[in-house]
């Protein structure tokens, strides 16, 4: 198995030697390393993950698409991202999810990008989704957001949760 070798890299706060392979980080043979990077002055961190994201396909790829954002995440080192539900149209039911999926996975990226599905119909805070069968179909999501817009009726927010 090849990797990388990052020479005098602060990791979990101690200066040492690490090897970043395809499966992680661990201890395999420095010699099976195709690459060997300096990294006195640097911090190795675990990838990381934001959980709110616009990157506003459909509707609004002038702003950031799935593809420019993906590659910003990934050059920023995260590894995953959450993306908010303000799109044209909203990404409010289950059908709508099946084709934002089917957009994410012909990227091809080495990152996981998920979507929130609106916790409104079209955001406008007055009927919720249906949430059973958004969760269903989708069993992995359990992510909801009204992103930014309000859900005023007390009861619909209570029921939400």
């Amino acid at each position: 198995m090849s990797g990388i070798l990052i020479r005098s890299v602060t990791f979990q706060g101690t200066v040492g030697d690490i090897i970043m392979h395809p499966l992680g980080v661990s201890l395999i043979r420095p010699d099976r390393c195709e690459q060997e990077i300096d990294g006195t002055g640097l911090v190795a961190v675990p990838a990381f993950a934001d959980i709110h994201v616009h990157f506003r396909e459909p509707g609004f790829e002038d702003k950031e698409d799935l593809l420019s954002g993906a590659r910003a995440a990934a050059a920023g080192g995260f590894h995953a991202v959450c993306c908010e539900p303000n799109t044209r149209p909203v990404i409010d039911d289950a059908a709508k999810l099946d084709v934002q999926h089917a957009r994410i996975s012909q990227l091809g990226l080495p990152l996981l990008i998920e979507q929130k599905c609106a916790l409104t119909l079209e955001q406008r805070g007055e009927s919720l989704v249906d949430m059973h069968t958004v969760t269903a179909r989708h069993p992995r999501l359990g992510h909801f957001s009204s992103d930014g817009e309000p859900v005023a009726q007390r009861e619909l927010l209570v029921t939400a949760l």
